[in-house]
């Protein structure tokens, strides 16, 4: 098992504050691409603390919800280029700076986990493995190469393999392994890096991702991972006789939850204010990467009750900005931490265009995003 990285409290609830208000965009592409959810979620926590504006100013280095390199950016697309998104194909995206659609959050969301797929193939083809991003056991060397890149997980896989490992998709990770693909990277594409600190920051990141991973399932609270120590043992081998979970006062209608579009397993249980670790051990058997519609979860005892509809939260209405003299579409997005798609996407009947240009008239009331 992997061990599990140490975060402050104050740390761990800024990021989940941040996170919060995209977990329906993360829900939503983990159930529609197959991925789960928490572990998009986690690797948001890492990546960029759930900021969708990290990164600008950079030019070829990561940028976004997901943290996405140009480079990686614009291969994912290749690969998908008449996917559509919003009624525009992928390929219209190809330039990840062009109004900065790299800061729309949803589009990060769904850029970072086709990359997280196509990862997972080739590793595949790599090692020779069956590399799955929904698969346990490939998740160390899926979430390394998300960070470092499959080809040094590949070398440092090849030299486990090498030294007679007995289990190389975890053994990839000792030092001798690692440091010894870094260095193979950097004298191959003829890099600069140190390769102490490199194999630091790469050995450490799926132990990160991990961390929030529990967060996000369940299985820990965002505390428990903070301390002096750093077990690698499962908050259930740590503590035989957990401390009782308080839980809202048990009623007919949230005896049985029939499942809606958008719904995750830790998004069900959030909602019903359980922990995951409980939704999951009462429905035994539960493909929680394949839910569908109306089917039934249990979270009590008894008979199905006549069932309540879940009504989701109305969306927040969008605040109206005056346009002041040098408001550009990107000063704009900056100022208001939105994507300049978002702004587009709520004034087309207000956005002017001259040549090339497009923005609005000086005194225009336009809609933000909130």
């Amino acid at each position: 098992m992997i061990a599990r990285h140490t975060f402050s409290q104050e740390d761990i609830a800024g990021r989940l504050a941040n996170i919060r208000r995209y977990e329906p965009v993360l829900d939503y592409y983990g159930q529609q691409l197959k991925v789960e959810a928490a572990l998009l979620k986690a690797i948001v926590a890492v990546e960029s603390s759930g900021n969708a504006r990290a990164g600008a100013g950079r030019y070829s280095g990561a940028k976004g919800l997901m943290q996405i390199t140009r480079q990686t950016w614009i291969a994912t697309i290749k690969q998908y280029p008449d996917l559509r998104y919003r009624n525009t194909k992928l390929s219209e995206y190809l330039d990840r700076d062009k109004n900065d659609v790299w800061a729309d959050a949803s589009l990060n969301t769904l850029i970072g986990t086709l990359a997280l797929i196509l990862k997972a193939r080739s590793l595949s083809r790599m090692t020779g493995l069956a590399v799955s991003a929904n698969d346990p056991k490939d998740a160390p060397m899926l979430l390394t190469a998300y960070n470092a890149g499959e080809y040094t997980v590949m070398k440092a896989f090849k030299r486990a393999q090498a030294a007679a490992s007995s289990n190389p998709q975890m053994d990839f990770l000792e030092r001798a392994h690692l440091q010894g693909a870094i260095q193979d990277v950097v004298t191959r594409f003829n890099l600069s890096w140190d390769t102490t600190a490199k194999y630091k920051e790469i050995s450490q990141y799926a132990s990160k991702v991990f961390s929030f991973l529990d967060v996000f399932r369940g299985t820990t609270s965002p505390t428990n991972n903070t301390g002096g120590n750093n077990n690698t043992t499962s908050p259930q081998e740590e503590e035989p006789t957990p401390t009782p979970t308080p839980t809202p006062t048990p009623q007919a209608s949230t005896q049985y939850y029939s499942v809606v579009s958008g719904d995750t397993g830790y998004g069900i249980a959030r909602k019903l204010g359980i922990p995951f670790s409980k939704l999951s051990a009462a429905n035994p058997g539960v493909n929680w990467a394949r839910l569908s519609l109306g089917q039934k979860l249990k979270v009590g005892e008894g008979q199905p009750p006549k069932e309540t509809p879940v009504r989701p939260e109305p969306p927040k209405t969008p605040k109206i900005y005056r346009v002041q003299r040098g408001d550009s579409l990107g000063v704009l997005a900056r100022k208001f931490n939105v994507s300049v798609a978002q702004i587009k996407a709520l004034n087309k009947d207000q956005l002017q265009r001259w040549g090339k240009v497009e923005g609005f008239f000086v005194g225009a009331k336009i809609k933000i995003p909130q």
